[in-house]
């Protein structure tokens, strides 16, 4: 199983919180009209670029925090959209006009972190890819979007580094998480989207999957496996799983028994870089336990039947689309 001990202090856990910067100036602009002074709306704009850099500025300190805050950057955008949506168009100007103004804050912020200088090895690094409304937009390793259901609900990521006591640091990982909940607290369906790379530093490592089933989601090429696992089972500490765990706990969740396929994606030949997808069902409509159907369970025998319907599934669930110009 992979571990984690990371303790924030080395190359990888190194990183700006854009995230967290771009969120605290962006939300103080929220119902920001783009109003008109003698004439052209540009006149406003100059007098606020100036209190822009000095908000930027100001919201620079968040790149040295934790990480943690209320607000996310996806809810802000999403928040933004909304308000522009709703205002009367006498208020706001030409779409181009305000992303242009939009575009002038983000580069007055990137200056604000060049003057800020290095960041504390004590800042983990932030996750890289963006998620709107079910749809995890990946620009690199793969270039892909993952888009799931409407009905689920976005958790948030993780960003961490797995460590083994022989190797040390050794795998950048990027776990994010959905729930299909039953509105109780219980969980029907999980959603675990993760990206993974080996560290430089361990040019020998790659993946290994013996899996000799495959499936093709998109035109990408998935190695496919499947696997019941009881509720009362511990993830082991520091894995990715246990990662899970914890952001599934931080919104009051605990997974039930649940049957499990998991698609792993390689993107290249050297076999460092893949894309995990795990979708999992609750086991309780069935009307089995994980023990019952695991090998050697008194009801092993109806998985073969349960198993092809749950694979079925989750191909119909998810959707993943190459994008070729997502670097750019």
């Amino acid at each position: 199983m992979r571990h984690n001990t990371c303790t924030c202090g080395r190359s990888v856990c190194r990183g700006i919180r854009i995230h967290a910067l771009l969120e605290q100036g962006i939300a103080t602009h929220l119902g920001f009209t783009c109003d008109r002074a003698a004439g052209p709306a540009q006149i406003p704009c100059i007098e606020r670029n100036a209190v822009r850099a000095v908000q930027a500025m100001n919201a620079a300190p968040a790149i040295r925090g934790d990480g943690v805050h209320s607000v996310s950057l996806d809810r802000v955008i999403t928040s933004m959209r909304q308000t522009g949506a709703h205002m009367s168009t006498c208020c706001r100007s030409v779409v181009a006009l305000c992303a242009r103004r939009l575009m002038r804050w983000l580069c007055t912020a990137s200056v604000a972190v060049t003057l800020i200088g290095s960041v504390s090895p004590s800042s983990a690094a932030e996750p890289e890819r963006i998620v709107l409304n079910g749809t995890v937009v990946s620009r690199h390793d793969p270039a892909v979007t993952v888009k799931l259901p409407e009905s689920v609900q976005y958790l948030g990521a993780d960003r961490f580094v797995l460590n083994d006591p022989h190797l040390g640091d050794f795998d950048d990982c990027e776990l994010h998480a959905f729930v299909d909940s039953d509105g109780s607290g219980g969980i029907r369906k999980l959603y675990w989207v993760q990206f993974e790379a080996y560290l430089p530093s361990h040019p020998q490592l790659a993946h290994t999957y013996d899996s000799p089933r495959h499936a093709m989601i998109g035109g990408l090429d998935f190695y496919l496996d499947t696997w019941t696992s009881s509720r009362a089972t511990p993830p082991t500490p520091g894995s990715d799983e246990a990662h899970l765990h914890a952001l599934l706990a931080q919104h009051g969740y605990r997974l039930p028994d649940l049957m499990t396929v998991r698609l792993v994606h390689l993107t290249d030949a050297t076999k460092r870089r893949e894309l995990m997808i795990i979708y999992a069902e609750s086991l309780a409509p069935t009307g089995y336990t994980a023990r019952q159907l695991k090998t050697g369970g008194a009801d092993h025998a109806k998985w073969t039947a349960i198993e092809a319907a749950l694979i079925r599934r989750a191909k119909q669930s998810i959707a993943v689309k190459p994008d070729g110009d997502a670097s750019r």
